[in-house]
């Protein structure tokens, strides 16, 4: 339903206040999906970009009365600033958050996908090369290289600042486990002469695909960064929006002699990819999720991020490595209560089934039923072996 001015409650963007036009929808305030038509939420978006363009001292002076205001980045004339969000995905503003809009120019609901993977990344990530990865750390180079690969604002001058989702450091910048850098460690300055990162990652949706798999692509290559993975974490089918979903994905891009990127393709298996800076496969696994309602169809769910432990001779992360200590237990306790009643072979089927499938959710359950009639023991397996 449109939103009469007097009645509007959503903060405007800074600096727009000394205009107020009666209108069926208030221009400053950015609808969401549902509050507006598409053609309203476009011409509103529209004149806040050309109120900024059109009075930019004042757009500066708003600017300058944020609480998170940073005198030395560029800030571009394209995006909007707020106290708690923001459209320019490369600010570093504390407490902000990045806001993006749809291709009708409504508010994006927030990827709720995002974060979540972003930190399951991290966590693999850290668990595999140790305290020095960081997660939307500001990376700082020369404006002169922003104008020559033309990623400009819309001032037209050269970016000098990305936020990578994730940043794996050189060796000489890793701290100890569980400490946590300062601001200062989280600022990368390659215009000051600081180490390349040797990995970023950035975690793909689809307002952003243009941007990172064209753009930071080249950007990064210029940089200089051995690698860079493009991660997709793709979306479940959604029934009652008739949309199908999409697939994970994972693109390694390799730094060649003559500085572009050349995209690695899997070779040892069927989705991992090896990985120099993390000197092993890695790989997105796709579980499937029952439905809500105990249906039997089952839907893709949370990808993870796994990498190959050669020594484990497994994939790992650590949901996995939960459910593997898990399943350690389970075994441990079903050979210390069963040893004596089963034979070896038997035991042996057990656990094998177990390591493949998993053990019953209430298997300790499942060990005394086994123990009271030890020719049942095949109610331990899964239904589909057990027979």
């Amino acid at each position: 339903m449109a939103t009469p001015v007097r009645e509007t409650t959503r903060a405007v963007p800074n600096g727009c206040a000394e205009e107020r036009t009666p209108e069926v929808w208030d221009w400053r305030v950015p609808p969401w999906r549902g509050d507006t038509d598409a053609a309203t939420a476009r011409t509103a978006r529209a004149r806040r970009t050309a109120w900024r363009r059109d009075h930019p001292a004042a757009w500066r002076a708003g600017l300058e009365r944020l609480a998170h205001y940073e005198s030395g980045y560029t800030y571009d004339i394209a995006h909007e600033y707020e106290d708690e969000w923001t459209t320019d995905p490369d600010y570093g503003g504390e407490g902000v958050h990045l806001r993006e809009y749809d291709e009708d120019d409504f508010v994006s609901p927030e990827h709720r996908r995002h974060m979540p993977f972003l930190m399951v990344m991290l966590d693999a990530l850290i668990d595999m090369l140790g305290n020095r990865v960081e997660h939307e750390a500001e990376l700082h180079f020369p404006a002169r290289i922003g104008e020559i690969l033309g990623l400009l604002t819309g001032k037209e001058e050269g970016k000098s600042q990305v936020k990578p989702d994730l940043m794996v450091l050189p060796r000489v910048l890793e701290l100890p486990a569980g400490r946590e850098r300062s601001n200062e460690g989280r600022t990368i300055r390659l215009d000051q002469g600081h180490p390349v990162p040797e990995l970023v990652v950035e975690i793909v949706s689809p307002t952003s695909e243009h941007r990172d798999l064209e753009d930071k692509l080249e950007l990064y290559a210029v940089l200089g960064i051995a690698e860079y993975l493009a991660c997709d974490p793709g979306n479940p089918p959604d029934p009652d929006a008739d949309e199908p979903g999409s697939p994970a994905k994972l693109l390694l891009f390799r730094l060649q002699p003559d500085g572009t990127y050349r995209e690695e393709q899997s070779r040892e298996d069927a989705r991992g990819i090896f990985s120099r800076v993390c000197a092993t496969h890695i790989r997105l696994w796709q579980p499937d999720v029952p439905l809500a309602g105990g249906l039997l169809a089952s839907v893709p769910g949370m990808p993870r991020f796994q990498w190959w432990d050669e020594g484990q001779g497994r994939w790992r992360d650590r949901a996995t490595d939960l459910e593997y200590a898990r399943t350690d237990h389970a075994v441990a306790t079903m050979r210390t209560f069963l040893g004596d009643e089963l034979t070896p072979a038997d035991l042996d089927t057990i656990e094998t089934a177990w390591r493949e499938h998993g053990p019953p959710s209430d298997h300790l359950q499942c060990i005394k039923a086994a123990l009271r009639a030890p020719s049942e023991w095949r109610s331990l397996l899964p239904n589909e072996l057990d027979d």
